[in-house]
């Protein structure tokens, strides 16, 4: 006889020997005893929790020689037939493979005929969420009401996919993933019973990293014996035959990433890449350490945690747990976790851990760092006993929208933190401008003057020519008192020039009587007057480096723009 993997060796064959669903197992078996068994079941869960083995018990329960019981004998010839998937009775259909409608007609023609041998027809639909729309609608009025001796049984690890028509026809069983100490006490009886040299640490280990399915557990459990028949089966022997990462090497990344370690870190990812340890595993070994980090002060309060993890591994946990605030432990688990869901799907796994590797390290504000600086913010506020007009010095308010109240002086804080909203301002509308003011101007404070100290006249022209509407963006950023005033680097003092144009006069007249200005006929509409450039005027230009830039990159000549914006 051929070998037969542990996994369908150790197959529960009745309730009592199901793994961690007690919950479903003992409302199945009360069903039962109450003769008050429907006839469409649902069992929905994660792979390898036990749902088609749960069916076939139900189908042994319900068809037993000695039932309805919960209690089968798998000793008559239908149970012996259910078990070794041979009855006519109990049909189990791939919904992979038979979700056409084509196949649910068949199945519909087919419930009308009587069971064989047992007392129930039992249709075991798995992968249930497979099956198309159309052959699920085809599949309604008989799974409503089908014959006496037919019942449904649906398993699938998706649920939601599953029509809410198919869904409120059906008695739903959610079943959960396995705890780890279940997998390890089901995996030690094996062990035993099999007489596995293998060592507890070991044993631990497949239960942690099966994520709660005992069929994986059994698998690998598998694959590590057949591996090392004759040695003694150690934690280390699991790692390396599973391509687990060691915890000597996630707990050297932890504190590399504590250390702010670029170098370090970029070398030990290079060493992981060059020993072939799997970037995908890596990562989520990682992701897995920071979530038990998190956890780690609630050990002490939870002996099943205790048993199903190495003791070594623990006071790690612990020692690393104290060293990182929580704020920022759920701060790298989360960027490791988008870490993982990017690193799957792209063509270069060691790029995406390097990016995300490096973010970890990156400074980050915490919580508590926020609250202090709100705090600061907050004493600088009016009280209650100054509201009567006392002179506060607020800081600028964040939006442009919002109205700002008067203020007598403003601080040179607000220019600072808030000089850039102005040049993004300023750059939407005239982007020349605000090339200017970033290369071409030094600027100083004075009470509520912004003094603008240019480095050549051409800078100088073109900040005269949209003085005004300079002020404007800044009277809406730092309040109505504010004024600008410029001035090349060789005047001693700035001086302010600004021309106010009736918008009431005719357009043409303006543009006779301005023709060295920009108009702004109203707000938001200007017009430029061009003319011809004199020669002295056009060699200024073509001098100022800024110009000059402007020019080599758009392949552009020079035509006197007075207006300029």
């Amino acid at each position: 006889m051929s070998y037969l993997v542990l996994a369908r060796k150790y197959r529960p064959q009745n309730f009592e020997e199901l793994v961690g669903q007690k919950h479903i197992a003992d409302v199945l078996k009360n069903a039962i005893v109450g003769n008050r068994i429907a006839h469409a079941y649902l069992f929905a869960g994660p792979r390898g929790t036990g749902k088609t083995t749960t069916a076939r018990i139900l189908s042994k329960a319900l068809n037993c020689l000695q039932g309805p019981t919960p209690n089968p004998c798998n000793k008559c010839t239908n149970c012996k037939e259910i078990t070794e998937g041979n009855s006519v009775d109990v049909l189990e259909i791939d919904g992979a493979s038979n979700r056409g409608i084509d196949e649910i007609r068949a199945l519909r023609e087919n419930v009308k005929f009587t069971p064989a041998s047992s007392k129930y027809k039992i249709y075991i639909i798995d992968e249930s969420h497979q099956i198309t729309d159309a052959a699920f609608n085809a599949l309604l009025k008989t799974l409503e009401e089908p014959p006496e001796h037919v019942i449904f049984i649906l398993a699938t690890t998706e649920p939601q996919k599953i029509p809410l028509t198919i869904l409120s026809r059906c008695q739903r069983f959610r079943f959960r993933p396995i705890s780890v100490s279940e997998i390890i006490n089901q995996l030690e009886k094996i062990v035993q019973e099999e007489k596995f040299n293998i060592e507890k640490n070991a044993i631990k280990l497949i239960a942690q990293v099966s994520n709660g399915s005992l069929r994986d557990s059994l698998s690998m459990l598998d694959q590590v014996v057949s591996f090392s028949p004759d040695e003694k089966i150690t934690e280390e022997t699991v790692r390396e035959i599973l391509g687990l990462s060691p915890y000597e090497i996630i707990n050297s990344f932890f504190d590399l990433v504590v250390e702010k370690n670029t170098k370090g870190l970029l070398e030990k990812i290079s060493w992981i890449s060059y020993e072939g340890y799997d970037f995908v595993q890596f990562a989520k070994d990682v992701r897995e350490y920071f979530r038990l980090l998190i956890i780690a002060n609630y050990l002490d309060d939870d002996k099943k945690f205790e048993e199903s993890y190495l003791p070594a591994d623990i006071e790690k946990l612990k020692e690393h747990s104290k060293i990182l605030p929580q704020d920022l432990l759920l701060r790298n688990l989360h960027l490791l976790n988008k870490c993982v869901e990017e690193i799957r799907w792209s063509d270069n796994p060691r790029l995406v851990f390097e990016l995300y590797s490096l973010k970890l390290i990156q400074e980050g504000r915490t919580i508590d760092e926020l609250i202090s600086e709100l705090e600061e913010i907050e004493k600088m506020l009016p009280s209650e006993d100054n509201k009567s007009g006392q002179n506060t010095k607020i800081p600028a308010c964040p939006t442009l929208n919002t109205k700002e109240e008067k203020r007598s002086d403003i601080e040179l804080l607000d220019i600072e933190s808030n000089w850039n909203r102005l040049l993004s301002e300023v750059e939407k509308r005239k982007p020349l401008v605000a090339s200017i003011l970033k290369t071409e101007a030094d600027k100083k404070i004075s009470n509520n003057q912004i003094n603008l100290y240019l480095k050549s006249d051409i800078s100088n022209t073109v900040i005269s020519k949209n003085i005004s509407y300079l002020e404007q963006i800044a009277k809406k950023i730092f309040g109505e008192t504010v004024t600008i005033k410029y001035a090349t680097s060789l005047q001693e003092e700035p001086v302010k020039k600004s021309k106010v144009i009736e918008p009431e006069k005719n357009l043409e007249e303006i543009i006779v009587e301005n023709s060295d200005s920009v108009i702004e006929e109203e707000p938001g509409k200007v017009y430029e007057v061009v003319e011809e450039v004199k020669k002295e005027e056009k060699e200024l230009v073509t001098g100022d480096h800024t110009i000059k830039k402007i020019l080599e990159t758009f392949s552009g000549k020079i035509v006197k723009e007075d207006g300029v914006s």
